[in-house]
């Protein structure tokens, strides 16, 4: 067991020291936009905007497995870290925590060599703008 948390260990490492610059940047950035609402069925996503990440967990929480979002964010660690994304952010997002559309995309992709599935993240994103 201890070969598995020290490999995370080493993976979370870096992006500890990054953690208090990143998230001192992005609250900068995220206060300066305004909330965007997901696009319609008609719209692309647009990858220079963000997006809401908790429905995302969401889905895959309830259609997958308990399990399946904190797998998802591990196997999209070292992606994540280069991008100087928060593991926090992601692992654990809070209702108002939105982020770039090719951090969704890097964790779809993780999603789907695991589990085989790659969820419709307009779908996804439109049903929250409705519920």
């Amino acid at each position: 067991m201890s070969t598995w948390r020290s490999w995370i260990r080493t993976l979370l490492s870096p992006i500890k020291s990054k953690e208090t610059t990143q998230t001192e940047s992005s609250k900068s950035s995220i206060d300066t936009e305004k909330p965007t609402a997901p696009p319609t069925s008609s719209e692309e996503l647009d990858p220079s905007k963000l997006y809401p990440i908790l429905p995302l967990k969401e889905w895959i929480i309830r259609n997958i497995s308990p399990y399946a979002w904190d797998r998802t964010v591990i196997r999209s660690l070292p992606e994540l870290s280069r991008m100087g994304i928060a593991t926090t952010m992601v692992l654990a997002p809070k209702p108002d925590t939105e982020l770039p559309l090719p951090v969704l995309q890097v964790l779809l992709s993780s999603l789907e060599s695991m589990y085989g599935v790659k969820p419709d993240l307009r779908e996804i994103l439109r049903k929250t703008v409705t519920v």
